[in-house]
């Protein structure tokens, strides 16, 4: 049998009448526009472990500590195994994408990823956060987690003066205004 473009409409309004009355058989309770969903703890905790096993997810950053960094535009190069840089037109997008970072010497660029590192590991630390799984569960599964975890890190920034004045330095002030 050969079906071509006029006979489809007609075969698929045949195929609906027929079927419209399983279909209302079937569906015994309509659904409703209150009905909510959630995720039990031990539906996420089964996440996280699936994830933990399953690739690299498990090593994800919550994005609110990318936040705090420099994102390399994938057009400009492709990180290598040994964290060296390949290919792309390097140019000046790092000033184009972040000026007031780029006006700011190497070494407080340096100082600055030092101290949101070093508040960042003493955060993980501090809340018993101590592999990759727990950093998973903690801060990328259990989003409540991730985000009280998140206002610590603003409470830890503001209190390190250095850090706060590098902030401004590198036009990331209004992460933790």
């Amino acid at each position: 049998m050969i079906v071509t473009g006029t006979n489809n409409p007609v075969n698929a309004r045949s195929t609906a009448r027929i079927a419209a009355p399983m279909r209302q058989i079937a569906a015994a309770e309509p659904a409703r526009l209150a009905d909510k969903v959630g995720i039990s703890d031990a539906g996420r905790q089964a996440a996280a472990t699936a994830a933990a096993t399953t690739g690299v997810e498990q090593y994800a950053l919550p994005n609110w500590l990318a936040d705090f960094g420099f994102t390399l535009d994938a057009g400009v190069a492709t990180v290598q195994a040994d964290g060296t840089l390949a290919g792309g037109t390097r140019g000046d997008w790092f000033a184009r994408k972040y000026p007031e970072a780029a006006a700011a010497a190497q070494s407080e660029r340096d100082t600055y990823s030092r101290r949101i590192d070093a508040h960042y590991q003493s955060l993980l630390r501090d809340n018993g956060v101590n592999d990759t799984a727990s950093h998973y569960q903690t801060l990328i599964v259990d989003q409540a987690a991730s985000e009280n975890l998140h206002q610590q890190m603003v409470e830890r920034i503001k209190a390190d003066p250095v850090l706060s004045a590098l902030l401004l330095r590198m036009g990331k002030a209004h992460l933790v205004a």
